[in-house]
């Protein structure tokens, strides 16, 4: 979807198109809001951790259980196998956009061709896995949840035989969407909060906002952990009211 165009990409997407539908919106923002929160829990006061990395692995887990279907953990750790193979996938992309990266994709000894196919390896597997449980699944009779991956299993593809998309064409779709998927709302997540921290007055508006929509408490009893059963985590049914946080984060 990302890359292609036309005729293809206007197929592509309605064929995509029934796994956002607004009655499916609802479900994705429950699983959204249970994954921060479960991030959240982890972190203490006192602690220092790298925004970027927690936001990278929350949108992760999130893009796959909730356009996918499957639970993918990232390891925390530097030299986690799926963070790694995500972050050369990523970093090869952005290289391909440079002068004469047709050459250099035509040497496959140089180490950065090696390392990324064996980082695609790794992805590959991965995205097979989920592929081959949804159609267990689907063999199996097991009722199975309308995420994108069952949609795009279930899309008939006028020009694949037995009328499905062919298993090309549908890997690559997954795997635009679990890569590209979640690293555009991590970074655009680090950096609003980056911004919120180099401006207090917007960041205290925010809170402001938050805490009244949410009935969060108050600054002065925020530290009170006897007050914390006011505090609840957002729904869908908020987003209408949270015109600020809209304001900041677009």
């Amino acid at each position: 979807m990302v890359t292609s165009e036309g005729e293809y990409h206007d197929r592509q997407r309605r064929i995509i198109q029934p796994a956002f539908h607004p009655t499916l919106i609802k479900k994705y923002a429950d699983i959204m809001t249970t994954y921060a929160a479960n991030m959240c829990q982890q972190w203490q006061d006192g602690m220092t951790v790298d925004i970027h990395k927690e936001m990278m692995h929350t949108t992760l887990e999130i893009i796959s259980k909730a356009v996918l279907g499957s639970e993918v953990k990232l390891e925390k750790d530097d030299d986690g196998e799926v963070g790694n193979a995500l972050m050369v996938c990523m970093e090869y992309f952005n290289r391909l956009q440079i002068p004469f990266c047709e050459l250099i994709e035509k040497i496959p000894i140089l180490p950065v061709n090696k390392g990324y196919q064996r980082a695609k390896k790794i992805l590959d597997s991965i995205v097979d896995n989920m592929i081959k449980e949804h159609r267990d699944n689907e063999i199996k009779g097991i009722q199975q949840g309308k995420d994108l991956l069952y949609t795009l299993l279930q899309a008939q593809d006028e020009e694949a035989k037995n009328g499905r998309m062919n298993y090309t064409q549908l890997r690559d779709e997954v795997m635009t969407i679990f890569i590209a998927g979640h690293e555009t709302t991590a970074n655009a997540l680090t950096w609003t909060l980056y911004l919120l921290s180099q401006h207090r007055t917007v960041a205290d508006k925010l809170y402001e906002e938050l805490d009244s929509v949410l009935g969060s408490n108050n600054k002065e009893n925020k530290d009170d952990n006897s007050n914390s059963s006011s505090k609840r985590v957002p729904t869908i049914e908020d987003v209408p009211k949270l015109e600020y946080t809209e304001k900041v984060f677009r």
